[in-house]
């Protein structure tokens, strides 16, 4: 064992030797006054940990998000970096959205938000160095926690009974196609139910009158009371789900000014370009940064965007399921509404499967999204 700890003591000796001889021939922005300098051994594991460990995390998590969330294949996933030159030539329905400008552009964007950007920065020694410049690459990120809310991706669209076309381009489309023929299912077993209840306890009214049983025969006039009501919720729950679905997208649309683009942010690089971006690709860009200080930091706040984004995706994934589990078993709420009764006649369940408990699901699994929409639609705005 003794041994085994002498030998990594040597090869750590050896490492730090290596490194920091490295490390002197490159230079850190924020320690220099005219780019010579040398960096330190702590700014050039920094440097390390950036470019090695947070910068590749990130991006294998975002490359991922984006595959599944758009219809871009795994070629064009691959690539979240491009210069200037190279959008020109691109031809992808959310690389058009960027359009690359010169800084300080008055062409009019479909974007609600600016933000302008300084391309220089100083140094511990006052002076300022430039940190952007147009060989910086643009980010090209379509997907985070807003856009997955905002811009509304195939995946996550909830509209389950407006499916008029039986496309199968990702899991979504198949779930969704699926959904919307159980429904239709599950609604004829229930209103099928309704009729045979309805028919079921009118003979057992009937024959507990004359058999003197009148137990039976409040129980049997309570369901048949409540029929009309079950009908109206059978068609009604459909009807309010449509209702919600819809007013959810309008108001997305008035709170985004209905600017639903991947890119809704004018990023304006002072002297060097413009370009739309979003703020997962806006902090990807300043991880650009020459400054090895904001590298590092960048790098950081890019990592934990990256896993909010994967595990927003996990919400919206799992809320597509959810609600449409909700439109499934939605019919059987008139069921139970019709079944189920205390004796003053009102609804006793307040659970999922019946009527009181389910809008209460429903409206927050649908609603929970807008409010991180309106926040950070705020905020940008600020």
């Amino acid at each position: 064992m003794s041994k085994i700890i002498k030998i990594l003591i040597t090869v750590l000796i050896i490492f730090i030797i290596d490194t920091t001889s490295i490390s002197n021939k490159i230079v850190f922005a924020d320690n220099s006054s005219n780019g010579q300098d040398n960096i330190g051994f702590v700014e050039f594991i920094l440097d390390l940990f950036a470019k090695y460990i947070n910068l590749p995390l990130g991006d294998t998590i975002q490359k991922t998000l984006d595959q599944a969330c758009t219809n871009i294949d795994e070629d064009e996933a691959n690539v979240l970096l491009y210069s200037r030159q190279e959008f020109e030539s691109l031809n992808n329905y959310f690389h058009n959205d960027i359009q690359v400008d010169k800084a300080d552009s008055t062409k009019k964007t479909n974007t609600f938000a600016k933000e302008d950007v300084s391309n220089t920065k100083e140094n511990k020694s006052g002076v300022s160095e430039e940190i952007f410049n147009a060989g910086t690459s643009i980010p090209a990120i379509p997907i985070d926690a807003y856009t997955m809310t905002a811009s509304n991706p195939r995946l996550f669209n909830i509209d389950f009974l407006g499916v008029s076309e039986k496309e199968n381009k990702n899991f979504g489309d198949l779930y969704r196609n699926f959904i919307n023929t159980l429904s239709h299912i599950i609604l004829y077993v229930c209103a099928a139910l309704l009729i045979i209840m309805l028919i079921w306890r009118s003979i057992l009214l009937v024959t507990s009158i004359y058999g003197d049983n009148t137990e039976t025969a409040k129980n049997s006039k309570k369901i048949i009371d409540n029929y009309f009501t079950a009908v109206l919720i059978l068609v009604g729950v459909y009807l309010f789900s449509t209702l919600m679905v819809n007013l959810y997208t309008l108001a997305n649309k008035l709170i985004t000014n209905g600017v639903t683009t991947y890119f809704p942010i004018r990023y304006n690089v002072k002297d060097v370009y413009s370009f739309n971006t979003n703020i997962i690709s806006a902090v990807r860009y300043n991880t650009l940064s020459t400054n090895i200080l904001d590298e590092y930091m960048w790098s950081l706040v890019y990592l934990g965007c990256a896993f909010i984004n994967l595990f927003w995706f996990v919400f919206m994934f799992f809320r597509m399921i959810i609600v449409g589990g909700l439109i499934v078993i939605a019919p059987v709420t008139a069921v139970t509404t019709m079944t189920n009764t205390t004796q003053n006649g009102q609804n006793q369940g307040s659970g999922l499967f019946f009527i009181n408990g389910w809008i209460k699901i429903f409206l927050t699994v649908v609603w929970v999204p807008f409010i991180l929409t309106a926040l950070i639609s705020l905020a940008l705005r600020l």
